[in-house]
């Protein structure tokens, strides 16, 4: 039996099937921008750990750093300090135009705590009931129940329901749509300026400013989901107004 099949039996038998993997490709290895498979075979690695961790492998640098690191602890709780997580704050308020930052784990632990963060502004500085979180067709957010709520396509969402309460979906880019949907319960707009899974759409200068503008009328948070295009991937990472 060979390697890749053994593995994948392994797979089958011991994990759940949350994800769609090909059945032919087993990596073993990684070179700069490159994949090797147990077979030896080279690919072209366009995924970058879908969109959020493109380094590259065996970079030296990133090597370096993380042995160091290692030599010193691995992992130690979020419960005492250790400097790093200072350096790194610093280093996106000062490129970004955040005032303070918030580390965790993975996009949608990301999504979960921003609407957390929303619903308890709007409950200490407006009202009790202002908890409408406004999202766009195709937007893909999450998949723990927040990030999930929030994302509005029935492919994720079946058989989970029902989706916790005040979520509104208006179609992408539609002004009049918006409009419509926001009213002084809305709490805050959640959107990816580059949608993803809805295609790699953008959304206008015109349609982004209007929701900025429709967020201050309204006393709304917006929401930017970059976890996949933040950070300079699309264009120049500096700090901008």
């Amino acid at each position: 039996m060979n390697k890749t099949k053994s593995v994948l039996q392994k797979e089958k038998k011991y994990l759940l099937g949350n994800y769609a993997r090909p059945d032919d490709f087993l990596p073993v290895r990684g070179k700069g921008a490159y994949l090797f498979d147990i077979n030896g075979k080279r690919y072209l690695d366009f995924v970058d750990g879908i969109a959020v961790n493109a380094l590259g492998y065996q970079n030296p640098r990133l090597n370096r750093a993380v042995f160091d690191q290692v030599k010193k602890f691995p992992h130690i709780s979020n419960l005492y300090h250790n400097g790093l997580d200072a350096d790194v704050a610093e280093m996106l308020v000062k490129h970004t135009c955040a005032d303070r930052a918030f580390f965790c784990n993975s996009g949608t632990e990301a999504i979960e705590a921003a609407i957390k963060f929303a619903r308890r502004y709007a409950a200490r500085n407006f009202a009790r009931n202002k908890i409408d979180i406004i999202t766009f067709h195709n937007a893909f957010h999450g998949r723990t129940y927040g990030a999930l709520s929030a994302t509005p396509q029935k492919k994720y969402q079946e058989d989970f329901g029902p989706m916790l309460a005040g979520f509104k979906y208006v179609p992408y880019n539609d002004v009049k749509a918006l409009e419509k949907a926001m009213n002084s319960r809305t709490a805050a707009v959640l959107m990816e300026f580059i949608q993803g899974e809805g295609g790699g759409e953008s959304a206008t200068p015109a349609f982004a400013s209007k929701v900025a503008s429709l967020c201050r009328k309204h006393k709304a948070l917006l929401i930017a989901d970059e976890v996949q295009s933040g950070l300079g991937r699309t264009g120049v990472f500096r700090r901008t107004t």
